[in-house]
């Protein structure tokens, strides 16, 4: 109910009532004191009658009426920016505050090819020694993520060997290829790194398009793909347009910030990517994928931005990353690679991903005790004192055929 306020001839009277106190007042001052302090005493009681009339009649009016009368200024001057106040339901903090920038660091290597070979190299004394192979990479292999292809279809038997040897040069992350090896061995490979310590990328036993990986409070999608119908199974799948968007869109809405696609190329002799490649390429970076990396045990190809069509934002591009570890040396393009070491950086505006740096690497395979050893270096060191001439020489001309090919891309040296 409205509460009825006081009538005008109350006011009235209680002002006349005020004057006359005043005024009795005002007399027995000047009985008692001077002009002096009748004049500052007058002075006084004038401002005490304002401020009782002021406080009568502020009586009268709401509030909110006074509030809004001091802030009019403010209002009025057309000349000041207008503010507005934030809505009564505010977002939740996380989507108002720009948020923690958090980086992920990876480091990726081209195919491993795990063979008997390879193995009884690392022998020595009728013991098998896991950190011969990559001893020799094994002081860069420091990231977030270090990653290597694996081509599944080598491996035989139960031997764990080449999981042990990946573990202990500190890779901690394997993306399983496949080359016609029956789908069974999906389980066998993925529990074997699991008991190694590794993680396998882009392949798991209950979810054959994509596997999250979540590093430094960064969400990471894998998913692998063939282009060759014929090196696709139940783990790999053909590429397919329409697939790889529609699962970088589920990635995305599982909380995925940053989408990595490994493509398993096509064999070939190819110095440059195929214009078939580059359409796959075009469809993953319109497909909203930030990251590329193509697999073929062979030569090394360039670094480069591939451009969406569709948001204008540039997918990192590695079009091949050679061989890891191969006991080929047929084909000189094959016995060597490169490690891709690339830096994400992520916060509420987006992924950004750094230049691209490289390490050039050689595929080293010598007699050594009777037996054969392959191993992996970094082709720009020197080489190791028992390295024979003829190896340093293929050595050299591995590392000016990965750099002159480097140059034409994004990667700089590390």
């Amino acid at each position: 109910m409205r509460r009825r306020g006081w009538s005008a001839g109350t006011i009235a009277m209680m002002i006349f009532t005020a004057v006359v106190l005043c005024c009795t007042a005002w007399a027995i001052l000047n009985i008692r004191g001077g002009k002096g302090n009748l004049t500052m005493d007058a002075e006084r009681l004038s401002g005490s009658v304002g401020a009782l009339v002021a406080s009568l009649q502020s009586t009268e009016a709401p509030a909110v009426t006074a509030i809004a009368f001091t802030q009019a200024p403010a209002v009025m001057d057309e000349t000041a920016p207008m503010i507005t106040a934030p809505p009564m339901t505010a977002q939740p903090a996380a989507t108002q505050a720009p948020g923690v920038r958090r980086t992920l660091t990876l480091t990726v290597g081209g195919a491993f090819v795990p063979t008997t070979r390879i193995y009884n190299g690392a022998m020595k004394g009728g013991e098998y020694r896991p950190g011969l192979p990559f001893g020799g990479i094994a002081d860069v292999l420091h990231a977030d993520m270090n990653i290597a292809m694996l081509d599944v279809s080598a491996i035989s038997g139960d031997n764990a060997w080449w999981a042990q040897a990946m573990k202990s040069a500190g890779f901690d992350c394997v993306v399983p290829l496949r080359e016609n090896a029956r789908d069974s061995a999906r389980v066998d490979v993925l529990h074997t790194l699991s008991a190694n310590g590794m993680t396998g990328l882009g392949a798991s036993e209950t979810q054959e398009t994509f596997t999250l990986h979540t590093v430094n409070g960064i969400r990471m999608a894998a998913m692998a793909y063939a282009e060759d119908a014929s090196q696709a199974g139940g783990w790999i799948p053909a590429f397919d347009g329409e697939l790889l968007r529609q699962n970088v869109q589920a990635a995305r809405a599982q909380g995925a910030q940053v989408v990595s696609v490994f493509l398993h190329w096509k064999k070939g002799t190819a110095s440059e990517p195929t214009a078939a490649q580059r359409v796959i390429a075009q469809a993953a970076a319109d497909a909203g994928a930030d990251l590329l990396i193509g697999i073929r045990v062979g030569m090394v190809l360039p670094v480069e931005y591939v451009v969406s069509q569709i948001t204008g934002h540039s997918m990192v591009t590695a079009w091949s990353m050679g061989t890891l570890l191969s006991e080929n040396r047929d084909d000189r393009a094959a016995v060597s690679g490169v490690l891709l070491h690339i830096a994400i950086s992520c916060d509420s505006n987006g992924v950004e991903i750094s230049r691209p740096e490289y390490t050039p690497c050689y595929c080293w395979g010598q007699q050594e005790d009777g037996m054969f050893r392959c191993r992996v270096l970094r082709s720009a060191l020197p080489a190791p004192a028992d390295m024979i001439d003829r190896q340093k020489e293929i050595m050299a001309r591995a590392l000016k055929l990965i750099q002159d090919t480097m140059n034409q891309g994004i990667a700089t040296q590390r």
